[in-house]
Formats: C-alpha cells, sequence, structure tokens
C-alpha cells in the first residue's frame, strides 16, 4: 500500500519492508523459517510467523456449511453462514443497543447478498436513534457506524456521511486500522465510542 511505510523520510529504502523473513531459497511459503524481522520503529527480530494453506480439500474443510468449490474456495451461499470456511453464523439483521438500550442497529448491505465486514465482523449502521442528543446526529446528513478494529467495537460519526459514496465507506472499512494515527484527523469522521477489549 502506498501509504504504509516506516518513515515520511525521503530516505525510505526502495524495499519499503514492514516484515521480512530470513534469506531464503525456499519458493513454498510455508517453507520458510518461522523467525522474521518486524518493524516497530526499529528492526525487532524473532517474530514467530505460522503459515497455512487457506484453501478447502473438500466439505469438511467448510465445516460441512458450505461447498469446496473447484478452485478450493467454500461457497457458503446456500447456507446461513459465512467466512473464509463458512465458519460464521450469519449475524443479527437488526440488534438493538448502544448507550441507550432501544437505539437500533442495521447491517450495511451495499447490495443484496453483499455485506461490509471488517475483521470478519458485520459493521452497522445506526437508524433513527430515540435518544440523539449524546452524539448530535442528524439523520438526514450523518451516518454513524459501528464497525470491529480486531479487539474492540468503534461507533464512528461521519459529519454529513449520507452524501459519502458506498464505494469510500467501503474503503474507509477495509483500510482504517492500518492508520491508527489518522483516525482522528479525518475532519468528517469522529470516532465517539469505543467498547471494552473483545474478541466477539
Amino acid at each position: 500500500h502506498d501509504n504504509i511505510k516506516k518513515s515520511e523520510a525521503s530516505r525510505e529504502s526502495s524495499c519499503p519492508w514492514l516484515l521480512r523473513s530470513p534469506n531464503t531459497r525456499a519458493y513454498d511459503l510455508m517453507d520458510v523459517s518461522k523467525e522474521w524481522e518486524i518493524w516497530v520503529g526499529k528492526i525487532s527480530r524473532g517474530a514467530n510467523m505460522d503459515f497455512t494453506c487457506n484453501g478447502c480439500q473438500e466439505d469438511t474443510d467448510c465445516n460441512l456449511n458450505g461447498v469446496c468449490t473447484n478452485e478450493m474456495k467454500c461457497d457458503c451461499s446456500n447456507s446461513s453462514y459465512y467466512g473464509l470456511h463458512c465458519e460464521l453464523e450469519d449475524p443479527c439483521p437488526r440488534v438493538l443497543g448502544g448507550k441507550y438500550a432501544d437505539d437500533s442497529w442495521t447491517v450495511i448491505e451495499p447490495s443484496p447478498c453483499e455485506r461490509i465486514d471488517v475483521y470478519g465482523r458485520p459493521s452497522y449502521t445506526l437508524h433513527d436513534p430515540i435518544h440523539n442528543g449524546y452524539i448530535n446526529f442528524d439523520p438526514k446528513e450523518d451516518r454513524v457506524n459501528l464497525v470491529f478494529s480486531g479487539s474492540r467495537w468503534l461507533v464512528r460519526k461521519w459529519v454529513g456521511g449520507r452524501n459519502v459514496s458506498m464505494d469510500n465507506i467501503i474503503a474507509a472499512g477495509r483500510e482504517y486500522h492500518a492508520f491508527w494515527n489518522s483516525l482522528s484527523s479525518f475532519s468528517f469522521i469522529k470516532t465517539i465510542g469505543v467498547s471494552d477489549p473483545t474478541s466477539g
């Protein structure tokens, strides 16, 4: 990605790596040593990397909730499951909760059978909040989304978000985690709520 780099300085190397393996003659990633180097502001050695093939061989690799296709991908379209291996149950299309328990959130679906997932969790948008004073929400102009960050749920308010294209919403959902330092710098996106750490 053009914006993921170790430094803003022009002395960035021609190979702007963030994670690299030892020198190797292996062509198969799964044959490479587990001891990698990772950039954490300086080179840190001993990052343990483990790789497995993510393709399926048979329907049991799809948890018997889908079908393994000739392309070695699980097809979950005829079940109530999703995920790379049909391991996750479809989420509730509408949930209640928030600072006030009767706020209504619905799964963001740009089109039928398409959902915006972040870290394997669906993204939700707030509809017709009964108590909107605590977020100063204008339902005609703004959008408030609930997204998973990998360890916490975030409530994000998009000022004027009703006019933001779905393509931009999808892009922001897929990329924001790599740019934590920019989360508060977007003039139209405000993080207004953060959950406790969770794996759910």
